[in-house]
């Protein structure tokens, strides 16, 4: 009777455990989740090691980018492309773009969005404060929105540009007042 009673103690003490720790993991830890719209795929983030990982349902196909807070995920109509945006360990916001069916990532670099915008006008020295994917288009083709700070004006600049993948390239900017 007494080893039975330690038996039926120990097994619960084990249940608690695990149960708690499976609570902090999903709950604490995986602080964002997002399923593609065929639920073939899903993105989350681990807050403590700072840490996105897309993969497959099943288990299959694993990317992770490592070093990132305060990501944003937004798939694709057709589910084969996660646009995320994420803030740098250092402090810088970037976004890219992860072809699940290629297995690479394009990354919406400042550059090719400053090179849309200074086709409009000469700013001199800017910095950037915000680029986020905010909204696709299409399957092919994403909404970023960005934000500069301008050293020659002394202000921001912001707006939205729409970004093509298959050319890499600004096809339309607009200027916010």
């Amino acid at each position: 009777m007494k080893c039975r009673r330690i038996a039926i103690i120990s097994l619960s003490v084990i249940l608690l455990f695990t149960g708690a720790l499976f609570l902090f993991y999903n709950f604490a830890l995986v602080a964002y989740r997002s399923a593609s719209y065929d639920n073939e795929f899903r993105a989350s983030y681990n807050r403590l090691s700072r840490t996105i990982t897309i993969e497959r349902m099943n288990g299959e196909g694993r990317w992770h980018i490592g070093g990132v807070e305060s990501p944003v995920f937004i798939w694709s109509p057709d589910s084969r492309r996660l646009a995320y945006t994420a803030t740098h360990s250092f402090g810088s916001r970037f976004a890219s773009i992860l072809d699940t069916e290629y297995n690479n990532s394009t990354h919406v670099i400042t550059d090719v969005a400053w090179l849309g915008l200074s086709q409009s006008a000469d700013f001199g020295e800017t910095h950037v404060d915000r680029l986020e994917v905010t909204e696709w288009i299409d399957n092919d083709t994403v909404r970023v929105e960005f934000s500069w700070f301008n050293d020659k004006m002394g202000e921001n600049i912001s707006g939205w540009f729409i970004f093509e993948l298959s050319s890499y390239s600004v096809i339309g900017l607009s200027l916010w007042e």
